[in-house]
């Protein structure tokens, strides 16, 4: 998972909660300055970090983990394959 997304996650359940960044590193116990880094992504915090703010949060942790994917980006189309063939012929088409 990338940082800049957990930053994203972690930012706006502190937005739906109202607080401010001051505000939860009063409550949590951890640092302004870490919450603000990892908000930004510049940060990649520990495990036991992430799970004392998820507690101050009332979120269970793995929601912190959880992103938005892009459902057709999943999906290969049969017209959409690429062919590949390897280079002995075990793959070549027979006329």
């Amino acid at each position: 998972m990338q940082v800049n997304q957990l930053g994203k996650t972690l930012l706006n359940y502190r937005q739906q909660n109202k607080l401010t960044i001051r505000e939860l590193a009063v409550q949590s116990g951890i640092s302004a300055s870490l919450i603000s880094q990892i908000e930004r992504g510049r940060a990649n915090p520990s495990l036991s970090v992430l799970t004392i703010i998820a507690n101050t949060l009332n979120v269970p942790l793995y929601t912190l983990f959880i992103n938005d994917v892009d459902t057709d980006s999943l999906i290969s189309r049969k017209k959409d394959r690429k062919i590949i063939y390897r280079q002995d012929s075990a793959h070549t088409v027979q006329d």
